[in-house]
């Protein structure tokens, strides 16, 4: 269940409610109905087809069987913890041999769901975009010496997928942005990055060299226009986006005199990935104003 569990929380501690600044929100039902939407239409069924749910003496539903497997694999609970805090949150009263013997018989389900996902593997999908271009990652990380204060280098690399084979890096000192314009581009190249080489020149370099990017959109940094140059008016048309669901829009964006075109694509936060960012911001706010000279 990696490809659907991996960001997933549905084991908050005995206290499921976020109230800070938002109205009050039920952790686990927000996340859950989000995830069950990702699954096949009836993936209940198949819990009871593929022997996973054959009794519902100690585990009442596919839910609470679903909510238990994740639990253990995408939270890193051990058995004991999983089912003290599923007996905390009223989810099973079942005991740590009987949760084992539960992951045991729920493999073939567990298959059936990651299958029924998509038209083809996860796999299979990497493997034809690898075959027509090369799928690059780009990022950095921090090292510092030991005894240092701070940051001491910054290595810059790529990793090419689905190998993960390193085909390039470069050694700064702190002062080393994260930018493509660093990264030797190759035709049809595809370089995937976070929002730290969201930015026009960025970009535009690796456009420029015949290549594309797949980047987390920083509209700060990175301010669009429509396709026909135009302001993009990113509230205003975001703001369209369904409760579920995405969107996209035809962009483009200005680098050395030359227009490039695009696609943004977007899908709304759920009330509880809203609340969390609210948070994240106030604390934000909060660490700057205590760090300004009184």
């Amino acid at each position: 269940m990696r490809g659907i569990g991996a960001n997933l929380r549905v084991c908050n501690p005995p206290s499921t409610k976020l109230t800070r600044g938002v109205r009050p929100i039920n952790l686990l039902e927000e996340e859950w109905e989000f995830l069950t939407e990702l699954l096949p239409k009836d993936w209940r069924e198949q819990a009871r087809k593929t022997g996973a749910l054959r009794r519902a003496r100690d585990v009442a539903s596919a839910d609470c069987l679903l909510q238990l497997i994740l639990m253990h694999t995408a939270a890193g609970l051990s058995l004991r913890q999983t089912v003290v805090r599923a007996r905390e949150q009223s989810i099973a009263d079942i005991s740590d041999v009987a949760l084992l013997k539960r992951l045991r018989s729920s493999e073939a389900w567990l298959r059936s769901l990651n299958s029924g996902m998509t038209a083809i593997g996860e796999e299979e999908i990497v493997k034809r975009v690898c075959a027509q271009r090369r799928v690059r990652v780009v990022d950095a990380t921090n090292i510092e010496e030991q005894g240092g204060a701070g940051t001491d280098w910054r290595v810059h690399y790529t990793l090419c997928l689905p190998d993960l084979n390193c085909d390039f890096f470069e050694l700064t000192d702190e002062h080393g942005g994260e930018t493509y314009r660093r990264i030797p581009i190759e035709r049809k190249d595809l370089l995937l990055g976070d929002r730290g080489y969201s930015n026009g020149p960025g970009v535009g370099t690796v456009k420029k060299a015949g290549g594309d990017v797949l980047v987390r959109w920083n509209s700060f940094s990175f301010p669009l226009q429509t396709a026909n140059g135009t302001a993009f008016e990113a509230l205003k048309e975001l703001s369209k986006l369904p409760k579920r669901g995405a969107r996209e829009w035809a962009v483009s964006f200005q680098y050395e005199g030359k227009r490039y075109t695009g696609r943004l694509c977007a899908i709304r936060k759920n009330a509880v990935a809203t609340a969390r960012a609210q948070e994240k911001m106030r604390q934000k706010a909060s660490k700057k104003q205590k760090q300004r000279p009184g």
